[in-house]
């Protein structure tokens, strides 16, 4: 299995669906005006562009100089735009299930104490880490067997310099990469200007003046929220016991069950009676820090869509480079409710009310989607790459928001049962929402193998 470092440098952003009309001219600008056929392409290669709209909030990934120009803070009341820069590492498909390479992927940067988000696409996987980390995620990766390759011009490239538009691929050794020092014991302030040995003043800038920063992070007065890291701590959490001594939270799904059922955690203990769900002046103390993985899986809320969804394939090579899918594309994200009218009218329409599940993601090679099937009815056979023989995926989605911000290990705490058990899923992380896709017969033993003690909400 390859795990290739992309040359993207990204931001992370959210807002509710609701404000989606007030950016909608960026989200087009966005779509409409890439090239995507290679073919067609005459410049660089097109930046990776993903956008997941669920029934809790639309998140993107984008490259972070157009971000910081396009989604401007007074864009939308609710526009929450992380302050880091996040680096893409796609993943070769092979062979083996999407659940088992999920696995491969994400158990050992769990015990590493990697925070990630996970997409899952048609053509690919894709891994997204703050670029901070990306010594020790070639490190852990490496050294469990994935073979790891990058670009020439992008390896050693501090977080603080601008990347270079030439794209001369050449593969190196991975100790060829510096090694990040370990940051274990320092404090919040240093984790966030202590790596790569540099100084952090384009960076700095960027956060402060750049980019929105999200309610909670350090560059923000709120306090209802822990800091917003792309929706993960970057370092392994501490607890501290009754003598005082510092030790690290088991990451292990297994240590962590242990961990979280029996010890009675500061989390669990700041937890339980509060009518609220959650106290703010815990979230920062106890949600990253002293909750285990598997503590924020059983506890997050969860629903059950109704949905019935595909993973499909565009196809990027149509007449010439033109693509007449972006029209189509247009519409569903802009006039759903006729799309939803005429899907109706022919028979094809949902026999529920959830609402619609899109998910977007264009790399410089590939196009994924994933969205119901009764809107893929707007597409030509011609137009999509799909597999006929694969059922429809039904979607379990983990509302994380109250936890300030996910920590590491969520990703493996829900793949690990569910590949144990012979279940294949798709992953995607939002900012806010895990997005864990099944086959629709297999729905029911996945909802209950990751319930736990939390709470389940069908939504129609």
């Amino acid at each position: 299995m390859t795990v290739s470092l992309l040359p993207d440098r990204l931001s992370l952003l959210r807002f509710p669906r609701e404000e989606l009309e007030a950016c909608s001219h960026v989200i087009l600008k966005h779509i409409v005006f890439r090239a995507y056929s290679q073919s067609n392409r005459r410049t660089r290669d097109e930046p990776l562009f993903s956008y997941i709209d669920n029934s809790l909030e639309i998140s993107i990934f984008g490259d972070y100089r157009a971000i910081s120009v396009d989604f401007p803070k007074g864009l939308c009341p609710g526009l929450e735009v992380s302050k880091h820069i996040y680096r893409a590492l796609q993943v070769d498909n092979d062979d083996t299930s999407n659940s088992s390479r999920i696995c491969t992927i994400v158990e050992p940067l769990a015990k590493a104490g990697v925070s990630i988000f996970y997409m899952s696409t048609y053509q690919t996987d894709l891994l997204f880490v703050q670029e901070d980390r990306i010594p020790l995620v070639f490190k852990t990766l490496s050294a469990n067997g994935l073979h790891m390759t990058y670009d020439e011009d992008m390896s050693i490239t501090p977080p603080d310099t601008p990347i270079s538009d030439q794209h001369g691929t050449r593969r190196y050794p991975i100790d060829s990469i510096e090694e990040e020092e370990p940051l274990y014991g320092h404090s919040e302030e240093m984790r966030d200007h202590q790596p790569f040995r540099g100084n952090y003043s384009v960076t700095k800038e960027l956060s402060e003046h750049s980019l929105a920063t999200p309610p909670g992070s350090q560059d923000s007065s709120s306090e209802g929220d822990d800091e917003q890291e792309g929706r993960s701590g970057s370092v392994a959490p501490m607890v501290t016991p009754h003598n005082g001594v510092k030790e690290l939270v088991p990451l292990d799904i297994y240590s962590a069950q242990r961990h979280g059922k029996g010890s009675g955690s500061a989390w669990s203990e700041s937890f339980a009676g509060n009518e609220g769900g959650y106290d703010e002046t815990m979230v920062s103390k106890a949600s990253p820090t002293t909750t285990t993985a598997f503590e924020v899986r059983q506890q997050a809320n969860r629903t059950l869509p109704e949905n019935s969804l595909r993973c499909v394939g565009l196809n990027t090579e149509l007449e010439a480079g033109h693509q007449p899918w972006l029209l189509k594309i247009i519409k569903i994200l802009f006039y759903h409710d006729r799309v939803k009218e005429e899907a109706t009218l022919a028979g094809n329409g949902p026999t529920h009310n959830a609402p619609r599940f899109f998910s977007f993601t264009a790399t410089s090679e590939c196009v994924s989607m994933i969205t119901d099937t009764y809107i893929l009815e707007e597409f030509e056979e011609h137009e999509l790459f799909m597999d006929m023989e694969t059922c429809p995926l039904r979607l379990i989605q983990l509302d994380l928001h109250r936890f300030g911000l996910d920590k590491y290990g969520i990703v493996h705490s829900v793949a690990r049962p569910l590949t144990e058990a012979g279940i294949d899923l798709l992953f995607l992380s939002t900012f806010s929402t895990a997005n864990i896709l099944v086959a629709d017969h297999r729905l029911s033993e996945a909802e209950r193998l990751l319930s736990g003690g939390g709470s389940t909400t069908p939504e129609s």
